[in-house]
């Protein structure tokens, strides 16, 4: 059968490591004979692992046109729908992959991640739940179970999940944020505190966890240590916008007006409608010309 031979053909190039003869021979293939669904998939693949992920989804498309309930492209369209942003119609090939195949963990698991984006927590845990159920060692999902519930306040059931993740992989950083986050929810900021540092100390490029120690210590009142941290989340992300309202918010309590503006003015520079920044920007303005006065008095 000339499709198999042209397939076998494309393997062999790739097993060379020469992928861009096989993308040649595939693209012949499909041409040739459209309703060779591995020729399709293949293609799918090497654009995938390549990073063109518009072209993946054409390919995909395609193939589907002619076997509409095939699970691997279901599965791979859904994952592209997914990067793109478009959670509903991931879930749809995600289904259709379902229904066409028996369920994975990691099918369940996608399909959590995009109830999760679409603000359904309750469908998002039911299938992190049934993910684990078929892989209790999924790393992936016991985070996302924990995450979810610390997001509905349920402490303890975060707490179960991100632990369990820990006895799993122990220098998993983002359990350790985590839990540093259940605490802070708790506001046991010396307990959040000692978490985090182990977040820091196995990764060290974390703004996320850098800022809430640098909040935690506000809440603490130590301002000082709380603008030390701030000012090191925003070194590792200067577009961290979250982190810059923080600091600029200690810096007016501490009556430092231009390291306040200097804050203000890089979030406005992001998102220049940005209307807290510029209400902060207003009573900043107003403090400064108060205090001007005072020092004219």
């Amino acid at each position: 059968m000339k499709g198999e031979y042209l397939y076998q053909k494309a393997l062999a190039a790739l097993h060379r490591d020469n992928w861009i003869e096989a993308f040649q021979i595939l693209l012949d293939l499909v041409k040739a004979h459209p309703d060779f669904l591995p020729g399709y998939r293949e293609l799918a693949f090497i654009s995938w692992d390549g990073g063109h992920y518009s072209f993946a989804r054409e390919i995909l498309e395609e193939a589907l046109k002619h076997h509409p309930k095939d699970p691997d492209c279901n599965l791979l369209l859904g994952n592209i729908h997914y990067m793109e942003g478009d959670y509903r119609k991931a879930l749809r090939h995600y289904a259709l992959s379902k229904r066409s195949q028996k369920a994975s963990p990691e099918l369940e698991y996608n399909m959590g991640l995009c109830f999760r984006q679409l603000g359904d927590r309750v469908k998002a845990v039911s299938h992190f739940t049934m993910a684990l159920e078929m892989a209790p060692d999924m790393v992936e999902a016991l985070l996302a179970l924990g995450s979810c519930h610390l997001e509905e306040g349920e402490l303890e059931e975060a707490e179960e999940a991100l632990w369990q993740v820990l006895e799993l992989d122990p220098s998993n950083a983002d359990a350790y944020h985590l839990l540093g986050m259940v605490q802070a929810r708790r506001e046991e900021w010396d307990e959040a505190l000692i978490l985090w540092e182990e977040a820091v100390a196995l990764d060290p490029y974390r703004p996320e966890t850098l800022r809430e120690m640098g909040w935690a210590h506000h809440m603490k009142g130590e301002k000082d240590l709380a603008i030390d941290f701030l000012e090191a989340s925003i070194r590792l992300n200067p577009k961290y916008i979250q982190a810059r309202f923080d600091v600029s918010l200690i810096y007016m309590q501490s009556q430092r007006i231009a390291e306040a503006m200097e804050n203000l003015r890089a979030i406005l520079e992001v998102e220049p409608r940005n209307t807290l920044a510029l209400r902060y920007m207003d009573e900043v303005r107003s403090l400064g010309g108060y205090l001007e006065g005072e020092g004219e008095g």
